[in-house]
């Protein structure tokens, strides 16, 4: 079986996070959006260029996000979820795995970033939730093999 890099995402309306990691958990790559502009398609548009141009990188063959499922109020659970199709819409173009987790798995995923990878102290809540998904879908895939 040949090795799998995943890219996860944080996805947000405003702010949102890219890691990528190879099949070992070494980090390729970090980075955080600043989806800046009043209007929200256009924050959505940027978010999407940024995922395809992540994907492009990381040639990754699962895209790993995480997917709020009760954020506190309508308008921004609509949002968040419009954010979350549009990752996901980038990765179904490329008919590509897309694995979504809960902000609770997240936040327990992200204490094992923060061991694997030492220099992340000063990464973004975003880069940490991106990298926790991330190391999610390896153990999803580590599991299945």
């Amino acid at each position: 079986m040949e090795p799998v890099t995943v890219l996860g995402v944080d996805p947000g309306t405003r702010f949102a996070g890219l890691v990528a990691v190879d099949a070992s958990g070494r980090l390729l790559f970090r980075r955080r959006l600043a989806l800046n502009g009043d209007d929200p398609n256009r924050r959505l548009l940027g978010l999407y260029m940024a995922v395809e141009k992540a994907l492009d990188r990381s040639m990754a063959a699962i895209l790993a996000i995480e997917n709020p499922s009760h954020p506190r109020n309508a308008r921004t659970a609509h949002l968040l979820g419009r954010a979350v199709g549009v990752c996901a819409l980038a990765a179904a173009r490329r008919d590509l795995v897309v694995l979504e987790y809960r902000p609770a798995q997240v936040r327990r995923a992200v204490q094992d970033a923060l061991r694997r990878f030492r220099g992340c102290r000063g990464w973004s809540e975003d880069e940490l939730a991106a990298a926790g998904a991330a190391l999610l879908a390896l153990v999803e895939l580590d599991a299945t093999r």
